[in-house]
C-alpha cells in the first residue's frame, strides 16, 4: 500500500507540475505573440542562436562588437575584458584592465575600448589585436554620478559621440526632469553636454502604445540597462531588464518601436549590440543560472 500510495502522490505532484507548466506556456504565449515583433526586422520570440556563457560571466553587464567575427563583454565586478568568438560563443582571450569595480558596459570605437563604471567615469584603452602583458588604461571623468546609475554605453558614428543611458535619476545639478535620460559626450572635441540628448518618459510611452494600439502591462516602467545604434536603419535601440522592454528612438528622439521582452527569453537582459549587418546580440545575467547572449538575424 505504500509503494501505491507513493505512485499516487508522484502522479499528482507531476500532473500539477504539468498543468502549472502549460498554464505557464500558455500565459506567456499571450502575452508575447509572434505577430508583437513583426515590424521588428527580428523574430524577438525565437533566437536564432544562443551561447551558454561560464559561470564567471554570470553577472555579465555589458557587450559589444568589436567586427564580424568577435564580440567583447565585461561583468559587474571585474575589471577585465572578456572576448567573445562570434560563431560559438567561446571565450577566447581574457584582458585585465583595471582593479575591482562597477563596470556596466562597453563600446568598440575605431580600434579603442570604452569600458562604463555605474558612477558615470569611462575607461579607455586601444584594443590589442594580439596579446600584451600590460594595457594602458586612461579615464574620462563626466559630471554622471551614482545617483544617475547609468549603465548603458553607445556610440553614434555620425556624431562621433558617446551615449550615456541612465537607469536611475535622468537630470544633472538642478535641472530636474521625469524620465529616463540619454546624455552625450563628443569625442572629437572631449566635451560632456549636460543638456539630455533624449529623454524617454513613462508619458511618452504611454502615449506612443495609445497611437499604435499596444497593450501595456498594468505598471509601466523603463529603466534602461544598454544602448546601442543600429548600422543600417541609424535608430537608437535602448533596451530595458526593469519594464523587461526594447524601445527605439529615431535622431530626433521620437520613439518609433517599442516592444515588450518575454521573461521566460530574457531572464536579465544587460547588453546589446549589432554587427555590421544588422545582427542583434542580446546578453542576460544568469539569475542563478547560466548567462547567456541571444543571437537575431536581421529581417528588414
Amino acid at each position: 500500500m505504500l509503494f501505491y500510495g507513493k505512485i499516487i502522490g508522484f502522479s499528482i505532484i507531476l500532473l500539477l507540475y504539468t498543468s502549472c507548466t502549460d498554464a505557464a506556456k500558455s500565459y506567456y504565449e499571450k502575452m508575447y505573440p509572434p505577430e508583437m515583433y513583426v515590424h521588428s526586422g527580428y523574430k524577438l520570440d525565437a533566437p536564432d542562436r544562443s551561447f551558454k556563457l561560464p559561470h564567471f560571466l554570470i553577472e555579465i553587464s555589458g557587450l559589444s562588437c568589436v567586427n564580424d567575427t568577435h564580440l567583447v563583454a565585461v561583468q559587474d565586478e571585474k575589471g577585465i575584458l572578456y572576448v567573445i568568438n562570434i560563431e560559438n560563443g567561446n571565450i577566447e582571450r581574457e584582458l585585465k584592465f583595471g582593479k575591482k569595480g562597477d563596470y556596466e558596459d562597453v563600446e568598440f570605437v575605431d580600434g579603442k575600448i570604452y569600458i562604463l563604471k555605474s558612477d558615470g567615469s569611462v575607461f579607455h584603452f586601444k584594443y590589442p589585436e594580439a596579446f600584451v602583458e600590460e594595457i594602458k588604461v586612461d579615464k574620462i571623468e563626466t559630471p554622471l554620478l551614482k545617483k544617475n546609475d547609468v549603465e548603458g554605453l553607445g556610440y553614434d558614428p555620425i556624431n562621433h559621440t558617446l551615449l550615456f543611458a541612465c537607469k536611475a535619476d535622468g537630470y544633472l545639478g538642478e535641472d530636474k526632469r521625469k524620465g529616463r535620460s540619454v546624455f552625450a559626450y563628443d569625442l572629437e572635441e572631449k566635451k560632456f553636454n549636460k543638456k539630455p540628448l533624449y529623454v524617454i518618459s513613462v508619458k511618452k510611452i504611454k502615449k506612443f502604445a495609445s497611437e499604435n494600439n499596444i497593450e501595456l502591462p498594468k505598471k509601466v516602467e523603463f529603466r534602461p540597462s544598454a544602448i546601442a545604434f543600429h548600422p543600417l536603419t541609424n535608430h537608437i535601440y535602448l533596451l530595458a531588464h526593469i519594464g523587461k522592454s526594447l524601445i527605439v528612438l529615431n535622431r530626433e528622439g521620437d520613439i518609433v518601436e517599442y516592444y515588450r521582452l518575454n521573461p521566460s527569453i530574457f531572464r536579465q537582459p544587460e547588453g546589446i549590440c549589432f554587427s555590421s549587418d544588422g545582427t542583434l546580440y542580446i546578453s542576460n545575467e544568469g539569475r542563478g543560472k547560466q548567462a547567456n547572449i541571444l543571437v537575431f538575424s536581421y529581417a528588414r
